[in-house]
């Protein structure tokens, strides 16, 4: 497993006094006290920023880049999936098989397919929940 990269307390502290060196100590204290609170902001602001085109696999827990990705899509089917609901005992309920059009991305580094989204085609063989047409 990786090594996590971060940067050590002394190299922070040195970055932040160079930056603050300059002010009265009431003011360095207010400044400190404001960037205790933006710091979260601007991490998550910069994670974004670094993934931003950027692909991350479920599979093979790495990024890779957004315009290396392939996607394919296939037909599925859902038999027996309710489409209509009645508000009472479910006596009026509808079933049928439904029809999708599902659209996975493939990750350029493991071939791994994941889920992007599904679109519905078609629905037929519409029953109550006997069998019934």
């Amino acid at each position: 497993m990786p090594q996590t990269k971060t940067i050590n307390k002394t190299d922070f502290k040195r970055v932040v006094k160079n930056k603050i060196d300059c002010y009265l100590i009431e003011d360095k204290i207010a400044i400190l006290e404001q960037t205790k609170k933006d710091i979260p902001v601007w991490i998550n602001e910069m994670i974004f920023q670094l993934a931003k085109n950027k692909y991350f696999c479920e599979k093979c827990r790495k990024y890779s880049d957004i315009k290396k990705l392939k996607q394919t899509t296939k037909t599925e089917i859902s038999r027996g999936q309710c489409v209509y609901t009645d508000a009472g005992y479910g006596d009026g309920d509808e079933y049928a098989d439904v029809e999708y059009l599902v659209t996975y991305n493939i990750c350029p580094l493991c071939k791994a397919e994941s889920y992007k989204s599904k679109f519905y085609i078609n629905q037929y063989n519409r029953h109550d929940r006997y069998g019934n047409r």
